[in-house]
């Protein structure tokens, strides 16, 4: 399979995947008294600092030095991991992206890098398992993100497509929810989002909303 660049990739569009919507809203049931501070000193902490203070401001309004991690649950972007970083993770050898990321991690170390966070949690929900399976091998890191009424993620780039690609699955979520201008339906369909590509998030609504994001180290959802 041949890699395709940020460019050659369209910003959003639905892939064939489709799930049960009425397990997954039980699933996220299931957690939703979980942590939802995953990015504020929680577990994708690594992460969100690998991105310097850039991050931070897009997400919570907030520097690093700013961050509190006793006040997660008041910022307006909350999440939660549903997968753990992996220390034994290795790049794969035959990965063929014709990038760099072929044999570098991310800043160079793995705890820097997404796709080392690819090992599900313990107690992940039995349909969540099967959702994960679905995606196949090749998945890396699941978060569950939570816009709140009236707020935003701000305009950003990520990274390029032969690093990684993004899908998001709405769980809760109400009209006037935006990803760039496309509003996802609570509908159980998967949509592939270019993380390379200037993109946003927007909650006009009175309701959270709620998306599992989902990472692979692979373009075979949108060959």
């Amino acid at each position: 399979m041949t890699w395709k660049g940020r460019k050659e990739l369209p910003s959003i569009m639905k892939t064939k995947l489709q799930f049960d919507i009425d397990k997954l809203r039980e699933s996220v049931k299931e957690m939703e008294d979980k942590d939802w501070n995953a990015c504020i000193g929680g577990p994708l902490n690594d992460l969100r600092e690998a991105y310097g203070g850039r991050l931070s401001k897009i997400a919570y309004n907030k520097t690093n030095d700013e961050i509190d991690v006793n006040k997660a649950e008041t910022y307006r972007y909350q999440q939660m991991a549903l997968t753990k970083f992996n220390p034994d993770y290795e790049i794969p050898e035959d990965r063929e992206s014709g990038s760099r990321w072929d044999k570098s991690f991310m800043k160079g170390d793995k705890k820097y890098d997404e796709r080392a966070y690819n090992s599900p949690i313990d107690d992940l929900p039995e349909y969540l398992k099967e959702v994960f399976n679905a995606f196949g091998p090749k998945l890396t890191r699941v978060n569950l993100a939570k816009l709140m009424p009236g707020e935003e993620v701000a305009p950003h780039i990520d990274y390029d497509t032969t690093f990684s690609t993004r899908y998001h699955i709405a769980i809760h979520t109400n009209e006037d929810c935006k990803l760039n201008d496309t509003h996802i339906p609570a509908d159980g369909s998967v949509w592939f989002l270019n993380p390379g590509k200037m993109h946003s998030a927007v909650n006009n609504g009175d309701t959270p909303r709620t998306h599992i994001i989902l990472n692979m180290d692979s373009q075979e959802l949108i060959a």
